[in-house]
């Protein structure tokens, strides 16, 4: 007897081949990036699809290593788009920091991103929530310095802060613009070590306030 084979329904077939094209989705990183806000560097990516996706170790190299500074977790199958970020707050004004992010599938295999390179130039920590009734800029400490140094600054009033150096001849040798500020307590790093030794005066601005202090560089 011979035997008769039925077409498998239509609806059968679409269903099958929505769940083969679902089960091989990749993770696939659509975009990695920072911005610096303050001393922080904020990391951010986003994924197209995912599949079996366990999350990210997020790795900065630092000392001739690469270390893991955070993990998020991924969204296992995916294939809508999603957004992810890290916040690195342990970073040092003027050093240059690579990040790279490693995408751990469940069954433990994985894979490097693209490596970011980060200048952290921004050297400006708010340290403090208290509204200042005057506006102050403290002596840089330490002083002498090689080849950085802090300041801190209290603002009682909303305004552009700046940061403005002159060597001793009253030349411009170092400019640097913060934006808006709240009124706040604030510590600027100054790093000097594209300059020689000698006096400069550091001029602080905020708003409608300008104090000026000298300080010594010494290599």
């Amino acid at each position: 007897m011979k035997s008769i084979l039925k077409p498998l329904p239509v609806l059968f077939l679409i269903y099958t081949v929505l769940l083969h094209a679902q089960a091989h989705l990749p993770v696939q990183l659509v975009y990695f990036k920072y911005e610096l806000s303050d001393s922080t560097v904020n990391l951010s990516w986003g994924t197209a699809t995912e599949v079996q996706c366990y999350g990210f170790n997020v790795e900065r190299y630092s000392s001739s290593n690469w270390e893991t500074i955070g993990f998020v977790p991924g969204h296992g199958d995916s294939n809508i788009p999603w957004d992810y970020s890290l916040a690195d707050t342990d970073v040092v004004y003027g050093n240059t920091y690579l990040y790279r992010l490693k995408q751990i599938d469940l069954n433990g295999q994985y894979i490097y991103s693209d490596t970011l390179s980060v200048s952290v130039i921004t050297g400006l920590i708010n340290i403090g929530k208290n509204f200042p009734s005057n506006f102050s800029v403290s002596q840089n400490y330490p002083n002498p310095f090689n080849p950085s140094t802090n300041i801190d600054v209290q603002i009682p009033e909303s305004g552009k802060l700046m940061l403005r150096v002159y060597n001793i001849s009253g030349r411009l040798v170092f400019i640097k613009d913060y934006g808006q500020r709240f009124s706040g307590e604030y510590t600027v790093s100054f790093n000097g070590s594209n300059l020689s030794s000698g006096v400069y005066f550091y001029t602080i601005s905020a708003g409608r306030f300008k104090l000026t202090r000298s300080m010594i560089l010494i290599k």
